[in-house]
């Protein structure tokens, strides 16, 4: 009997590049500053931790696993400043635009 592990990470994968695309496409589309804020954190929200199990399921506990883990943490942690950045850049950039 085969191992469903590989199937259902890459199931998972598959997910988080429909996520990481259909966010990367959406926030190439004009619209206003405040609705593109939403596009980064679903990219740092999702994609993250579902790449995270994606290599979870596929490896199995060990290092690689810990360290993609570890990885993930730092950058969800990190997420809501680099969110308040682009959204910064995107008022400025906004802002010009007007004038």
């Amino acid at each position: 009997m085969t191992d469903p592990a590989p199937t259902a990470a890459a199931v998972v994968l598959g997910a988080a590049v429909v996520v990481a695309v259909a966010a990367s496409w959406a926030a190439l589309r004009p619209r206003g500053v405040y609705a593109r804020l939403h596009y980064p954190g679903m990219l740092t929200s999702v994609t993250g931790p579902l790449l995270t199990l994606a290599v979870l399921l596929d490896y199995g506990p060990g290092l690689t696993t810990a360290i993609v883990a570890l990885t993930a943490a730092l950058l969800w942690v990190t997420a809501p400043v680099s969110s308040a950045a682009i959204g910064k850049l995107n008022v400025v950039l906004g802002e010009r635009k007007r004038e």
